[in-house]
């Protein structure tokens, strides 16, 4: 998501025009959900994606007449059954994807560059786009972009309909965090809340940590490394991490804001210090704290946090071993296993295999 507003921040500078094509609204099986978006440039390749496959090459088509028409639309497209299979889906669905104009340094650039500082965790902004309203003053793709609190930052503020639309909207938007389409009078906005991305806390630099860092850049986190060792904990090592921090390590992570979207992975190079990391770290509100270690560590740990008064329900969120047991043994495989873990709790998944029982393929 960061790299796709860096990229129109990029072009906006350049006085150039092109595309973002998002996912406002989708039916039935579709091979990405609500907010996807797909970056189309003035020479026509792409980043990101909207789905793949004929819908992709759909969207593109479209997109080259938007870059030249310099008019947003919004399309219906419809994925066949035949489609949906190359896409291993079940059955096919529709998607309607807003495919919007997007440059200039007076109408995107100032957009693109408060997203991006929400993005970096300055503050939260909640954008509605208008996809959908009879009203023939206002066009598809007019935007506004509010603070938390419901004032209005940019765009323009006649596509809500009413005194009170905006705070309304942005406290909506706020309480799940959801991308979501909704009706406001006879209106349809797109709804989409920008704040900063999850951020991993990988607390030492070893070569767990130096792979896990690689992966979870891939997925989209934001990446703090944490080591007292200057010659781990440097830019040589962790040239995609967001953060690498040469400090103390127990006194920098109590000092690291850890909320909900912050998760902590602690492989230091010793049993005392991984524990007094997290002794430091686990009563703060993270999605995710996982300790590298044996099981014989696991009571161990737990043992000397109860003596301590660490509450029972702090205990069973902490994640030890780490990861999950995909037979991992080099430190690539271990860190694949740890992230597998992190996503299957962000989304929720089960950790089971997709496959189907041989008796259901016939």
């Amino acid at each position: 998501m960061k790299e796709l507003f860096q990229e129109i921040r990029q072009f906006c500078q350049a006085g150039k025009s092109g595309v973002l094509a998002t996912v406002v609204a989708t039916k039935g099986s579709t091979p990405r959900k609500q907010g996807a978006k797909l970056l189309v440039y003035p020479d026509g390749s792409i980043l990101g994606s909207v789905g793949g496959g004929c819908v992709e090459a759909e969207v593109w088509q479209e997109a080259m007449g938007v870059i030249s028409s310099g008019k947003s639309v919004v399309r219906e497209f419809l994925l066949s059954d035949e489609l949906a299979a190359e896409s291993g889906l079940v059955c096919g669905g529709t998607m309607e994807i807003l495919i919007d104009a997007v440059g200039g340094k007076e109408k995107s650039l100032p957009l693109a560059e408060e997203i991006l500082d929400a993005l970096d965790g300055r503050q939260r902004v909640v954008l509605a786009t208008l996809v959908r309203s009879p009203a023939s003053r206002t066009t598809v793709g007019a935007k506004v972009l509010m603070a938390e609190d419901g004032d209005i930052l940019l765009g323009s503020p006649e596509i809500l309909s009413q005194e009170n639309s905006a705070r309304e909207v942005t406290l909506r938007a706020l309480s799940t965090g959801e991308p979501q389409l909704v009706s406001l009078g006879e209106a349809e906005l797109f709804i989409e809340v920008f704040q900063c991305l999850d951020t991993l806390l990988i607390v030492g630099a070893g070569h767990i940590a130096k792979a896990l860092s690689t992966i979870a850049k891939l997925l989209g986190f934001r990446v703090v490394v944490v080591d007292d060792r200057e010659e781990f904990a440097n830019r040589q090592r962790f040239p995609e991490a967001d953060e690498v921090i040469a400090a103390p390590i127990v006194e920098t992570v109590k000092e690291f804001p850890i909320s909900p979207g912050t998760f902590v992975v602690i492989a230091t190079r010793g049993h005392k210090l991984d524990y007094e990391a997290l002794r430091a770290v686990v009563e703060f509100p993270a999605t995710y704290i996982g300790v590298i270690g044996s099981k014989r560590k696991v009571n161990l740990i737990y043992r000397q946090l109860a003596v301590e008064g660490v509450p029972p329900e702090k205990l069973h969120h902490v994640h030890i071993p780490i990861g999950l047991n995909l037979g991992a043994r080099t430190s690539e495989e271990i860190a694949l296993s740890i992230m597998a873990e992190i996503l299957m709790e962000k989304l929720g998944g089960d950790g089971k295999p997709l496959r189907l029982a041989p008796e259901m393929m016939s």
